[in-house]
C-alpha cells in the first residue's frame, strides 16, 4: 500500500513539475487517456487528490485519540467505555498480582480498583503510536490514596485497537 502511495505521490510531483497549473495538469490527463474535459472535472480531481493524500493522515489521527479517551475514561472512573476497548481477554497487573482475565471480569477488577482508589487526575506521560499495530501509553494516575503508574498496550484487531494489557503499578517518583 505504501509503495503505491510513493509512486503515486512521484507520479504526481513530476507531472507537477512539468505542468504548473491544475488547468495544465487537467489538460495532461484528458489529452493521456482520451477524457473529455468537462466543468466537473477540475473539482473532481482536486477531490481526489485530497482523499490520496490526506485520508492516511486522518486515519492516523483519528485511532491516535484513543490513548487520550482511555486516560479521560480512567480520571472518571468510567470503566464502562473502558471495558468496550478490552479485547476478549486482558492480561492485568494490579499491584504486582498477574492474572488473565475475560472481558467482564477485567472490568469489574479495574472497577474496584478505581472505587477503593478515586481518580483525581490522569496524565499520559509517554505514548507509542508510530506502529500502525500497536499502541502504547503509560499515565500517571493521581488518587485519594496514592500515585499509581498505569501502562496500557493496545493491539489492532481488524481495524479496531484493543486493550490486551494493563499494568497499575504504585508511582515509585
Amino acid at each position: 500500500m505504501s509503495f503505491f502511495l510513493a509512486g503515486g505521490i512521484i507520479l504526481a510531483l513530476s507531472i507537477m513539475r512539468n505542468y504548473h497549473t491544475v488547468d495544465n495538469i487537467l489538460n495532461f490527463f484528458s489529452s493521456a487517456f482520451k477524457i473529455r474535459k468537462t466543468i466537473i472535472m477540475k473539482p473532481t480531481f482536486l477531490l481526489l487528490l485530497f482523499i490520496c493524500f490526506w485520508s492516511p493522515q486522518l486515519s492516523s489521527a483519528q485511532n491516535s485519540d484513543i490513548v487520550n479517551d482511555l486516560a479521560t475514561y480512567i480520571k472518571s472512573g468510567n470503566t464502562r467505555d473502558v471495558a468496550r476497548y478490552f479485547a476478549s481477554t486482558v492480561e492485568f497487573n494490579l499491584l504486582n498480582e498477574e492474572n488473565v482475565y475475560s472481558k467482564v471480569q477485567a472490568e469489574s477488577v479495574l472497577k474496584d480498583f478505581l472505587n477503593k482508589h478515586v481518580p483525581v487526575s490522569a496524565e499520559i506521560i509517554h505514548r507509542l503510536d508510530s506502529n500502525p499495530n500497536y499502541r502504547f501509553a503509560v499515565i500517571q494516575l493521581k488518587t485519594e490514596n496514592g500515585n499509581f503508574r498505569t501502562t496500557i498496550s493496545l493491539k489492532d484487531t481488524g481495524g479496531q485497537f484493543l486493550i490486551t494489557e494493563i499494568r497499575i503499578e504504585l508511582d515509585k517518583s
